[in-house]
């Protein structure tokens, strides 16, 4: 299973902080409502996992690897 709240966590310094990033990179953010939930949830939309995934690319330079987020 894909460990969402770690991917989060590491991801981000805060969560709440998402709809900004996105919004930087000229995306249309989600709300800080879907944000919530994701934390909450543990999970992240599969419509927003891509865009979350660019992102992460554009912020870093580099693409993330998703191998440390998967339990075997």
């Amino acid at each position: 299973m894909f460990d969402t709240a770690r991917f989060l966590r590491e991801q981000f310094d805060n969560p709440a902080d998402i709809p900004r990033l996105v919004s930087a990179y000229g995306f249309a953010p989600p709300s800080e409502q879907a944000v919530g939930k994701w934390v909450v949830r543990k999970q992240v939309s599969a419509a927003w996992l891509p865009i979350i995934l660019a992102v992460i690319e554009l912020e870093h330079g580099a693409p993330v690897s998703m191998l440390r987020y998967i339990n075997r």
